[in-house]
């Protein structure tokens, strides 16, 4: 978010973003071995003891929610403690307060992620992203699918060392909870969507 995209934001509760739909096939290459990391499949004790450890990444409401959703979870452990991580959603997600993002069968979506700075610019992003569809592609899947906002370069790169390329254009502008979501004529080829959220959703927390 840029800074007067924050000003406006504050002043007025005036929010857009305008992305890129990326989507790769669900083929994923063998995870490189990192000498002092274990990459693999998180565990429901692992992510919730993480969220009492770390909770600025790991907030304890977002992990249960993800999990009673059957979300995946794929991360780097540097012994007991989680230095990287890759989620996944195989229905709906929580983008923010105002809107879910949707996603149906054979597709994955892909969010909220995080490297330590001490392990960026390694392989250990793509290793995760490759761990995580790994436990994935025996499920029928075929597709990952995600948004990545158009200035984002470096989440454009690693997207496209796994194969993720971009199928149009995704976004949204929104005043207070007024919200027009908007998807192009390509990325409405793809089963993934934003939805404005319902009362019915105010138990889902926001995983940012």
């Amino acid at each position: 978010m840029n800074s007067l995209q924050s000003i406006l934001k504050s002043l007025f509760d005036l929010d857009w973003m305008f992305a890129y739909l990326v989507v790769k096939p669900m083929k994923p290459g063998t995870p490189n071995a990192h000498a002092d990391l274990s990459l693999r499949m998180a565990s429901s004790e692992e992510l919730l003891r993480s969220a009492k450890d770390q909770p600025r990444h790991f907030d304890e409401q977002f992990v249960r929610q993800a999990l009673a959703k059957n979300d995946v979870c794929a991360a780097a452990f540097k012994d007991e403690e989680i230095v990287g991580f890759v989620w996944g959603a195989l229905q709906i997600a929580p983008h923010d307060k105002y809107l879910n993002v949707q996603v149906e069968h054979p597709y994955l979506y892909a969010y909220k992620s995080f490297v330590k700075k001490e392990y960026r610019g390694s392989s250990l992003s793509v290793d995760l992203i490759n761990t995580r569809d790994l436990h994935l592609q025996n499920r029928g899947l075929q597709h990952t699918v995600m948004f990545i906002e158009t200035k984002n370069k470096a989440s454009l790169n690693i997207m496209h060392k796994v194969g993720g390329r971009p199928q149009g254009y995704v976004g949204f502008f929104r005043w207070r909870s007024f919200v027009v979501t908007f998807h192009s004529p390509k990325a409405r080829t793809h089963k993934f969507k934003f939805v404005q959220r319902k009362a019915s959703d105010s138990a889902l927390s926001n995983p940012n």
